[in-house]
């Protein structure tokens, strides 16, 4: 949508131009004469007296050449200031201030992907004095996390360059959480990968999601449905800390 409008507003500024160029010719300036004015005046710089053969407030032409010029100015302004906040909003200066403060953790739990149980996780973590560090896909949800002053790292969870970035190296505990054992499952075998000692927790359902997650490489099993759901946390915090 954004990008569309940028669009939109340089077809605008090119087509005012053409037209404010085409005027100046009209009004009997050459071309080079013409379009060094043109350009000048776009840009708000005036030396109408030295290029122009005449006054452009006598010439209509080139009066309205002039206003047209005005406009083009303004919008390219407009323009201009646009692509700037833009560039600002990607470099992501929060993002790269957590990054840089994540690469000092040592003991830390990596909990993914960031969910409603992925909250409650670290809110008990962060009570029990363990450092969590969440990982999404979800740039909104890592924003969100920011605004808690959370530790989050913004990546594919199937991809071991995300881990990395997650400290992995220095990591206690991979959590994996997310409701589909396929996705914990390579959950375990990425973050096995970037760290073949890491010892990675799994949710599971049930007995049988234990057994396959086992087999992925996971080093414990926990079923919220039969470890009293909100308190798993707690019991995973005495393991760690155990």
């Amino acid at each position: 949508m954004i990008k569309r409008t940028w669009y939109t507003i340089l077809y605008i500024v090119i087509a005012l131009f053409t037209a404010s160029l085409g005027m100046t010719l009209y009004s009997g300036v050459d071309l080079q004469s013409a379009l060094i004015w043109n350009v000048l005046s776009s840009l708000n710089i005036f030396y109408a007296s030295v290029i122009l053969p005449f006054n452009s407030e006598t010439n209509p032409l080139v009066f309205i050449s002039s206003i047209l010029d005005g406009a083009v100015f303004a919008l390219l302004t407009v323009l201009l200031a646009s692509w700037f906040f833009s560039f600002i909003r990607s470099i992501n200066v929060r993002g790269m201030i957590v990054l840089s403060k994540i690469k000092k953790l040592k003991k830390h739990v990596i909990v993914v992907p960031f969910s409603n149980l992925a909250q409650d996780l670290m809110d008990d973590f962060g009570e029990a004095g363990i450092t969590p560090v969440a990982i999404t896909d979800n740039d909104d949800t890592a924003r969100e996390l920011y605004k808690r002053n959370g530790l989050v790292v913004v990546g594919d969870p199937r991809d071991e360059e995300t881990f990395y970035a997650a400290n992995i190296a220095y990591a206690d505990f991979v959590v994996a959480c997310s409701e589909d054992i396929t996705e914990n499952a390579l959950i375990v075998i990425t973050a096995k990968a970037a760290n073949k000692d890491i010892r990675v927790i799994s949710k599971v359902k049930n007995h049988q999601e234990a057994a396959k997650i086992s087999k992925a490489g996971a080093y414990m099993m926990v079923m919220p449905e039969a470890t009293a759901g909100e308190d798993i946390g707690l019991k995973i915090s005495e393991w760690l800390k155990g």
